[in-house]
């Protein structure tokens, strides 16, 4: 709706084509640039076309609030969007282009990244980046020192460097899904095997970010969804490598990740929480658990565990690889499972809002990860320093699921993924793969 309000008052056209006064056209270009900025991100998080095509736009940039010639942060997230809107316009076509295309954009973000000043770099980002910053040294040269006492500076700083980490998630996320189905084994072996990396090492990076900002500024964090929803994101992207390639070399990387965003978020619920947080806090714990049980398989075979058949549909339903909608067409039939609107907690009880917040998360783990029958791992989570929370893996709750976790890849679903000839291959689609396929003959639609 703003975005219309915009475009019906024009603000999409630069204001000095009308030699409105200065302040006016100041005032119209960085109220239009922020709406648009807010409005190509939120579009390549839900995987729909923004409101306005580049090709309609003439606003200028505002003026930089720095010294003249220098960037600051407005303008490198303005910038940044240039780029976004290229590789959610990329998403959206009916025929996809050329995987040679996904390299062309990668490399754009990649420039763009190279690019941002000094005081704009985030030093836990580039630690997080060994394709990089292979010595951490040169990441440690090339970033300053995070300092408690500049709040905003850490603030900028932290959200640039999730905002290019996420846009190379959109990017790349769809063909990552796509070389963890062709290559189960080893998805780097996949022709989308580029992709398969960026996605995990991004995930690792905006997982280490919300960290270290969440360190320094707890209180601030809190009141920042986008950090959280972007952690949580992140967590069930690498639990999919775990539920898809358990034997991975990379899968206790993905599991360590998973357990710096519980950690992150149990220290988080504490200060100070919502019915969200706690409700992503419970399916982190839940993903992790299943997660460690499917290494846990693979590394000893022969353990009692219910068959595998079950518990991949268990795990499919977690991270929401199938959708009713998917599960009909690939079937052919109109039966589905039916996943309910609501996430009770597991005992069905409600968390009383005048309750102590320790309390509160405390009676949560306990009903999601009792022990009701037997021994399971533990994991004790960092977070909880002075509590000791241990938190067993096993006999995991009920089926229920968010829609959250069902949406998550579903919109990545609806368009078909190029060969790495740049061809696009039939319209096959994930669900009905035929297993005899080799990774030889082209990627399914996804």
């Amino acid at each position: 709706m703003a975005m219309r309000l915009i475009q019906a008052m024009g603000m999409h056209r630069d204001g000095a084509r009308w030699n409105l006064p200065a302040e006016v056209v100041e005032e119209r270009r960085r109220v239009f640039w922020e709406c648009n900025t807010a409005d190509i991100f939120q579009a390549n998080c839900f995987s729909r076309p923004c409101t306005m095509s580049p090709d309609y736009i003439d606003t200028a940039f505002p003026a930089s609030r720095r010294a003249p010639f220098e960037k600051d942060f407005f303008i490198l997230k303005f910038e940044l969007t240039q780029i976004s809107v290229s590789i959610l316009g990329n998403a959206m076509q009916v025929k996809a282009a050329p995987y040679s295309t996904v390299g062309e954009l990668h490399q754009q973000l990649s420039d763009f990244e190279r690019q941002i000043p000094y005081n704009f770099r985030c030093r836990a980002a580039l630690l997080s980046m060994p394709s990089v910053y292979a010595d951490p040294v040169g990441a440690i040269r090339e970033s300053p020192p995070a300092s408690q006492a500049n709040l905003i500076i850490n603030l900028q700083q932290s959200t640039l460097a999730i905002n290019l980490s996420e846009t190379l998630l959109f990017l790349h996320r769809p063909y990552y899904a796509q070389a963890l189905h062709d290559q189960s084994e080893e998805p780097t072996k996949s022709s989308f095997g580029p992709s398969f990396l960026a996605v995990v090492e991004r995930c690792h990076t905006i997982i280490s970010v919300v960290t270290n900002l969440f360190s320094l500024h707890p209180n601030v964090c809190a009141r920042h969804w986008f950090l959280w929803y972007h952690a949580f994101n992140c967590a069930v992207c690498l639990g999919t490598l775990i539920f898809r390639s358990p034997q991975n070399a990379l899968a206790g990387f993905a599991l360590s990740q998973i357990d710096a965003t519980i950690a992150v978020y149990t220290a988080g619920v504490q200060g100070g929480t919502s019915k969200r947080m706690l409700n992503n806090l419970r399916w982190l714990l839940r993903l992790r658990a299943q997660a460690a049980r499917k290494i846990d398989r693979t590394v000893a075979p022969d353990m009692q565990a219910e068959s595998t058949a079950d518990s991949d549909d268990e795990n499919i339903e977690l991270i929401g690889w199938r959708t009713r909608l998917i599960e009909r067409v690939s079937k052919g039939s109109q039966k589905a499972r039916t996943i309910s609107h609501n996430t009770p907690s597991v005992s069905g009880a409600t968390e009383s809002p005048n309750a102590d917040v320790n309390d509160t998360v405390s009676i949560a783990l306990q009903q999601l990860l009792g022990n009701s029958q037997g021994q399971g791992q533990e994991f004790h989570n960092p977070a909880q320093s002075g509590s000791g929370v241990n938190i067993s893996s096993n006999e995991l709750f009920d089926t229920s699921t968010n829609d959250l976790l069902h949406q998550f890849w579903d919109p990545m679903m609806l368009q078909e993924i190029p060969e790495s000839s740049g061809q696009p291959t039939a319209g096959t689609n994930w669900w009905d793969w035929d297993a005899g396929l080799g990774a030889d003959q082209g990627a399914g639609g996804v």
